[in-house]
């Protein structure tokens, strides 16, 4: 390598062999060639070497031979067999294998589509009865199929699902009243109301809120069941319920209606 001594020229090599300056210029300028082609062959050298590295395959490691490791935690992904075989009877903490299960859809028949689509006005029987009672303010409650929990002798009530009304029918307080528990704090007290029944007949029902699973709906409860066995009621009828007012009181009206060759008319 090139000092410094040798780039000034105090280099004892170059002043024992150096008969003047020029020599020694001309000692120097041969010793930075010299130096500058090593460094040059040097790295190309290496160049060549990482060259055949690279090119070298590579030996895959056999997993049979190779020994496993005393301090390695082998992972096993966590599959559908590992949920099965969780003890059902150990309590899981929160947020630990809980995965909400995404809601089902319940498919419409074509039976019940057609009876969304199919919305008959009230029957002008109904609507002579209503003027009668001097009655005002005519809203279709519901439209629904009798289904056999609807006319279960112990059950004694008519589901009016919330999701199906179809117009708001109830005042501030009429609906603070229903929300009214009896002493026992579970079961709700209701309000009786004034009904038209199929057969024209006047009568009265009660109405009250119910818990269905998560969602509250209302009822018409007792005596709903001597009602329908009345007017001899049976699963599968489609009925509407019409609410309006007399003298601001809450009246129902309970239309049968009947399906023949895909048409809608009303049975009284």
């Amino acid at each position: 390598m090139v000092t410094l001594e040798d780039l000034r020229g105090d280099s004892p090599i170059y002043n024992k062999s150096a008969k003047n300056k020029d020599e020694v210029l001309t000692l120097q300028t041969q010793r930075m060639l010299e130096n500058f082609i090593e460094f040059k062959a040097k790295k190309a050298r290496e160049r060549r070497l990482l060259e055949k590295q690279r090119k070298k395959p590579k030996v895959l490691s056999s997993k049979r031979n190779k020994k496993p490791d005393a301090f390695t935690v082998k992972t096993v992904p966590i599959s559908k067999r590992c949920f099965s075989e969780i003890n059902k009877n150990e309590e899981q903490p929160k947020g630990v294998f809980s995965q909400k299960k995404p809601k089902r859809v319940k498919r419409q028949s074509k039976r019940q589509r057609g009876l969304e689509l199919m919305v008959p006005d009230m029957p002008i029987e109904f609507k002579d009865k209503i003027t009668e009672l001097d009655g005002s303010d005519v809203k279709l409650v519901i439209q629904k199929e009798l289904f056999p929990t609807d006319l279960s002798s112990h059950q004694d009530r008519l589901a009016i699902p919330r999701g199906q009304i179809k117009a708001e029918f109830l005042t501030e307080e009429e609906q603070v009243k229903l929300d009214e528990k009896e002493e026992d704090g579970k079961h709700y007290k209701g309000m009786v109301v004034q009904l038209i029944e199929p057969s024209l007949q006047n009568s009265s029902i009660k109405l009250k809120n119910w818990k269905l699973g998560h969602s509250n709906s209302y009822v018409l409860s007792s005596p709903w069941k001597t009602v329908a066995d009345r007017n001899k009621l049976i699963s599968g009828d489609i009925l509407q319920l019409w609410s309006f007012r007399v003298n601001l009181k809450l009246h129902f009206a309970l239309v049968r209606l009947a399906i023949r060759s895909g048409s809608i008319h009303f049975d009284t």
